[in-house]
């Protein structure tokens, strides 16, 4: 992934979906994987984007519970967030896959789509095949 951000491909790619601005590397940039997406959402939510300038989400889940006993959620469930700054979302093609008898670390009711609908801003999305959700 470093390389890929760090040679041309992961701009022509961007300039390919779309995107009509060059990224700043001198803007901060939050994100998180797993369920620390769900506290990143969370500052953007409160604090608006206070000086930061793009998302990075790595496998992201909506709350730290997926045993379904906990409501905390930070995406809308219709609607879309407040922020409008870009993001990339990086997932798993096996995100959402079991391991034994434990639920997934990422269920698909609160995992990567829930991200991309809710998201205002311009978001381009990578899905790395055969990866799961810690590889």
């Amino acid at each position: 992934m470093v390389n890929y951000i760090n040679d041309s491909t992961f701009l022509s790619d961007l300039n390919n979906a779309g995107m009509t601005r060059t990224p700043s590397s001198l803007a901060r940039i939050i994100g998180g994987h797993s369920a620390g997406n769900h506290v990143a959402l969370q500052r953007l939510k409160d604090f608006k984007c206070d000086g930061f300038g793009a998302v990075i989400m790595n496998s992201p889940v909506d709350g730290d519970d997926p045993f379904g006993i906990t409501d905390d959620i930070v995406t809308p469930e219709s609607g879309k967030l407040d922020s409008v700054i870009p993001a990339l979302q990086i997932t798993g093609s096996l995100d959402g896959e079991k391991l034994r008898n434990f639920p997934s670390c990422a269920p698909e009711s609160m995992t990567s789509e829930r991200f991309f609908y809710a998201w205002q801003g311009p978001i381009y999305k990578y899905e790395a095949e055969g990866a799961g959700h810690m590889g």
